[in-house]
């Protein structure tokens, strides 16, 4: 009987079985083709950041130098060109 459910399989119709295997031939020769589904992207496990210190300079270097002064007097100045 077409179309009944017997021991889990079921019987095609004749109609469907002539479908089923136009659809079969149809792979002959490379006429048809079935692409494969793409991947699912998955994304990395994140890492925890990592925290590069800068070495401290010695204490000579951390001091003014005469050109630091003179520096920081020239942008007071300029800052009091441009004051309100």
């Amino acid at each position: 009987m077409p179309g009944v459910i017997t021991k889990g399989l079921e019987r095609l119709s004749p109609d469907d079985a002539d479908k089923m295997v136009a659809y079969v031939r149809d792979f002959r020769g490379g006429g048809q083709t079935v692409q494969n589904e793409p991947s699912p992207i998955v994304a990395p496990e994140p890492t925890k950041p990592t925290v590069v210190l800068s070495p401290k300079r010695p204490l000579t270097e951390q001091r003014r130098t005469p050109a630091d002064t003179e520096n920081a007097a020239r942008i007071r100045v300029a800052g009091g060109l441009y004051a309100y």
